[in-house]
């Protein structure tokens, strides 16, 4: 999952794990939450196409970019494989973009959210806490700063990559094909000119030809009753005592 993608529709999966689990108590499984989820996100993505063509935004300005629509089940499986997991006919279990930024573990055969990832789930956001026909950002500033610093700090690979794509798009190459040709020495040499073109959906996250980098290793937050009734989600006492594990990528 490259820098081109929009943080928000993990924004989105993290809301939704967050909500489930502080109504339950528990961490959801993989399996149950993965088509409700979907389902949910994509009646959000069509609200908020609708919201695009009423606002008359063009391509660069929508909101729904990279979230699922109603009725599209392609765009449902590829929004759960790219930002949350893709589980495969054998059993396996593919991390997806939630997973590799620190936000989101497998915890057996549960979703649970780091410590991180709960705190970026549950900050204030213009279109899961406004009303969607009105919201003019998929994220406030807060959120992305939070974002960028938790980068900064523990997501040595993405910070090169950021830098790396801003270069390029600061250099004035404005079109896919002249920033493929500017990055060309950065990949892999095995990659055909389809496989890094974004407007075609680049290499997929899951390609074992160029796997993604490990996760990076966190500790689930901890879902308690805070004793009046009210859940709250925090780090144990020996996660808020022990550093964040940084990936070597």
């Amino acid at each position: 999952m490259g820098p081109g993608q929009s943080i928000a529709p993990a924004k989105l999966a993290l809301r939704w794990i967050a909500a489930h689990s502080l109504e339950k108590l528990d961490w959801p499984g993989i399996d149950e939450a993965l088509e409700p989820l979907a389902s949910d996100a994509a009646t959000i993505g069509s609200a908020l196409e609708q919201a695009d063509i009423a606002a008359g935004r063009m391509r660069d300005d929508l909101l729904a970019t990279a979230l699922p629509k109603r009725g599209n089940a392609l765009s449902s499986d590829r929004f759960i494989s790219q930002y949350v997991a893709r589980t495969t006919r054998k059993g396996l279990v593919h991390p997806g973009a939630a997973v590799h930024y620190g936000l989101l573990l497998l915890d057996s055969d549960r979703l649970a959210l780091t410590t991180t990832g709960f705190e970026f789930a549950v900050m204030k956001n213009p279109v899961l806490d406004s009303d969607i026909a009105n919201a003019k950002d998929t994220l406030t500033d807060e959120e992305r700063r939070y974002f960028v610093s938790h980068a900064i700090l523990h997501l040595p690979s993405e910070l090169y990559d950021f830098r790396f794509t801003l270069e390029i798009v600061g250099s004035g190459r404005d079109t896919p094909a002249d920033q493929i040709a500017q990055a060309r020495d950065h990949l892999p040499s095995e990659w055909s000119d389809d496989d890094q073109d974004p407007c075609n959906g680049g290499r997929r996250s899951d390609d074992r030809s160029r796997p993604p980098p490990p996760p990076v290793a966190g500790t689930p937050c901890q879902i308690r009753d805070n004793g009046s009734g009210r859940r709250v989600c925090g780090p144990s006492r020996q996660a808020r005592r022990a550093p964040c594990r940084i990936a070597i990528f």
